[in-house]
């Protein structure tokens, strides 16, 4: 074993609970043999119909990719859903080889389909991890990997892919040239740069995608589109902050629902407001009062530019903008997200999916962690107030759903393959079936450099590697 790759997984075993215990339990057990045991679930007990995620899933994707699509895609939701994923155009090495391990996963569940459909969490930047400003190509010459390849301008790299208007021709184009400006430079091999340079003229410059008026809607179209070429299943990315919205909206309607306690009943919010403070993907107070960082409570809000997301936070009766002071009551959150001047946050987002309708959710790299934790918090809330039935019910729901990290595609060099790659070298089915044989530890160690990066914070990188 390379001692530098050991040391390296080392540091990723300390950092990562959830990789330190998939490899301690499934580590020497092949991806296929995995797949299938994590596919073995109950199907758990629903607060609301299981069918309405399909119901809205078929409604925001029809638009986009038509009724056949749209239908297979919204009918593969039955009882899971893969939740690793950002949205806007995704060359993400993670979660690209993480629906090709939930398409395995769905077939062992029953559940055939062409159209794969993944969740895809919108409100983050366009220069977060998953680099939604523009296109990551992880086969390099430089050795440097992945290469960021920009598409969106770096004025808006703050901006959330939720709210930015879209990708335009000159984008495009300035794009093109830099891509040419890197084979010049002997970056990328003449392969590579085919494969991406055919990404932009037919799959971004098309018609039917410049038309669209927000970047979400035009990955969606892209991520199909690319997917279906390069691997035989497309892919359909689902906006899940606005899934959400449809299923809150909802569940508004019914006042014992377990969103509108917490929009409606005081004690109970400001209970859990407490349980949850300080858990990641939640919120910290502490860091919301000295406007640094800390999550958002219960939703995003609209910044009013440059097409960011604003943090909101509770005032007793209301949200506040913690930036600039706006502010919403409690009663007018309906309003709010049928105008989208709000979104939901991703416990919000998890409640309606996880919590609510007992959906299983396959994340990545710290998902279970943090599910875990707002199950606990939630959990207490309910007990604290006396709801001690439905605290039984959320208690029983399973957080440990874990997909995104194995990295069975990579080259020579140890980089990951992902959409790019996958372009350049479409996917038979008998290479994946092969690739599945290869043992849990096998695809985490054949990615550990890009593993290492994503999981192990930039300062504890250096020490130790001697």
């Amino acid at each position: 074993m390379n001692r530098e790759n050991e040391w390296m997984m080392q540091q990723v075993l300390s950092y990562c609970p959830t990789v330190r215990q998939v490899l301690s339990e499934f580590g020497d057990v092949t991806l296929e043999s995995y797949i299938s045991q994590v596919a073995d679930f109950s199907v758990q007990q629903p607060l609301a119909p299981v069918q309405d995620v399909a119901v809205y899933t078929k409604k925001q994707l029809l638009p986009l990719l038509g009724e056949q699509m749209a239908s297979e895609a919204a009918a593969a939701l039955v009882d899971c859903i893969f939740t690793a994923a950002h949205h806007g155009v995704d060359s993400f090495a993670p979660s690209v080889q993480g629906h090709l391990l939930f398409r395995q996963l769905l077939k062992k569940r029953g559940v055939k389909t062409k159209v794969v459909p993944v969740l895809a969490f919108g409100m983050v930047s366009l220069c977060n991890a998953s680099y939604g400003r523009g296109l990551m190509i992880y086969d390099t010459q430089s050795g440097d990997s992945p290469l960021k390849l920009p598409i969106i301008p770096s004025k808006y790299e703050n901006s959330a892919v939720s709210f930015f208007p879209g990708i335009s021709k000159e984008m495009i184009k300035k794009s093109e040239e830099m891509l040419a400006r890197h084979f010049q430079a002997e970056r990328l091999s003449e392969n590579m740069v085919g494969a991406v340079r055919h990404m932009l003229k037919e799959h971004y410059a098309c018609a039917n995608v410049l038309e669209r008026a927000r970047y979400i809607e035009q990955a969606t179209i892209i991520n199909c589109s690319l997917t279906k070429e390069a691997t035989g299943v497309a892919v359909a990315y689902v906006d899940a902050e606005r899934l959400a919205v449809d299923l809150i909206l909802k569940d508004l309607q019914d006042k014992t629902s377990l969103v509108s306690l917490i929009v409606r009943d005081y004690s109970f919010r400001q209970e859990l407001f407490a349980t949850l403070d300080g858990i990641s993907g939640c919120w910290c107070r502490a860091l919301l009062e000295k406007r640094h960082g800390g999550g958002t409570m219960l939703f995003w809000g609209k910044d009013k530019k440059m097409y960011r997301r604003s943090a909101m936070m509770d005032d007793g009766t209301g949200l506040v903008a913690v930036r600039d002071g706006w502010r919403i009551a409690y009663d007018e959150i309906v309003e709010g997200l049928e105008s989208e001047k709000l979104l939901p946050g991703l416990f919000l987002i998890f409640l309606e999916l996880l919590f609510v309708r007992g959906f299983h959710c396959f994340g990545g790299y710290f998902q279970a962690e943090y599910l875990k934790n707002m199950q606990d918090g939630l959990y207490k809330a309910l007990m604290t107030t006396g709801r001690k039935d439905l605290a039984k019910i959320i208690s029983e729901r399973q957080t440990d759903g874990y997909l995104s990290g194995p990295f069975f595609f990579a080259n020579e060099k140890g980089a990951p393959w992902s959409i790019a790659e996958f372009i350049a070298h479409p996917l038979r089915e008998s290479v994946l079936q092969e690739k599945l044989t290869l043992s849990v530890r096998e695809a985490h160690y054949n990615g550990i450099r890009e593993l290492f990066k994503t999981v192990v914070p930039a300062a504890e990188r250096q020490g130790g590697k001697q």
